[in-house]
């Protein structure tokens, strides 16, 4: 199953660059849908993952798993690493993207759809990094977080028949990778009202790229690297001194006075631009933007390699959004 939907998925590549026509990318991301859910399963089994990844960046890897589950727009990055061209192994690549893809399916399934999922990458010293992913869902009670944290943390045996009807598998595949791959998942009450759930990378798993090594445009930056806040100009604020008052009491606090900010130079007509809010998207600008998101998370799958066996055939495929979540309640 994996092999023809890898085939599906080089043909709809290829329609894309013949006909502008949204549908063929609405087809192509049910295709990786599907294929994200056969690769699970895949993995539930002991299988191997199916794609061979070089080196990959942390933060490519993240836009890869995002691509790959439904909801992705909600889903809210946020780069906190030290070192942009930090990067996963190539051997445990493709597997924590299967890993954060699961979390993240979760995250969007039980929430609600006006809500965000945010996506935290940190970096620690020399224990490694983290892909921090809170929800603002409707949580966990005591013994579903429990069975959570049992399936989490790798048991050497999972029975389909525990995992529930249909069986959701997530937290189960999860389980699987972090017991083959050395990296740790735990999962916790959020501060946002859902779950909060830590994928952790220790420090072997991790390298950095060379400089010749380019990064997605989609890639987004470290905060560190933005620019910081412009501090006001004197002419717009300042502090007028307090007489110092008798008696040895302690000085007032300085008090501020502002004044009138100036008017803005008039733009000449002949520069001006028409406001970006006020123009309405055409289809073809709509699919473009999809096509250049898809582009950008291409990058980070750099397939390689014959895909694996194919896995049995499950005629009873339950719906995306019901198969996507774990036992959240």
């Amino acid at each position: 199953i994996q092999s023809l939907l890898n085939q599906s998925q080089q043909l709809l590549h290829e329609l894309q660059h013949e006909y502008d026509d949204p549908r063929i990318l609405q087809l192509d991301f049910r295709n990786e849908l599907a294929l994200r859910r056969t690769q699970a399963t895949a993995v539930l089994c002991d299988a191997w993952p199916g794609l061979a990844r070089q080196n990959s960046p942390l933060v490519e890897i993240v836009l890869g798993a995002q691509s790959r589950v439904a909801g992705y727009e909600r889903i809210k990055v946020a780069n906190h690493l030290r070192d942009e061209r930090l990067a996963l192994v190539a051997r445990a690549a493709e597997p924590l993207a299967i890993a954060l893809a699961e979390v993240l399916a979760n995250a969007t399934a039980y929430s609600h759809p006006d809500t965000d999922v945010q996506v935290t990458l940190q970096q620690s010293g020399g224990r490694g990094a983290f892909l921090v992913v809170d929800d603002a869902g409707i949580g966990m009670d005591g013994d579903a977080l429990d069975r959570a944290r049992a399936l989490l943390a790798g048991p050497p045996e999972v029975l389909l028949t525990e995992l529930g009807d249909p069986p959701q598998t997530g937290f189960a595949v999860v389980g699987r990778l972090v017991l083959q791959y050395g990296f740790n998942c735990h999962i916790e009450d959020s501060p946002f009202g859902g779950m909060r759930t830590i994928l952790r990378v220790p420090a072997h798993l991790l390298t950095v790229l060379e400089d010749d090594r380019s990064l997605s445009a989609l890639a987004p930056k470290p905060v560190r690297t933005q620019a910081s806040p412009a501090v006001p100009a004197p002419t717009e604020q300042e502090t007028a001194p307090v007489p110092q008052p008798a008696g040895g009491e302690a000085p007032a606090l300085p008090s501020r006075r502002r004044r009138a900010p100036r008017p803005a130079p008039a733009r000449p007509a002949s520069v001006a631009a028409p406001d970006r809010e006020q123009v309405p998207r055409t289809p073809e600008q709509a699919g473009a933007s999809w096509a250049a998101l898809q582009q950008g998370t291409l990058n980070g799958r750099s397939v390689a390699g014959p895909p694996s066996a194919p896995a049995p055939d499950d005629h009873d495929h339950p719906d995306d959004r019901d198969d996507q979540g774990d036992d959240q309640t």
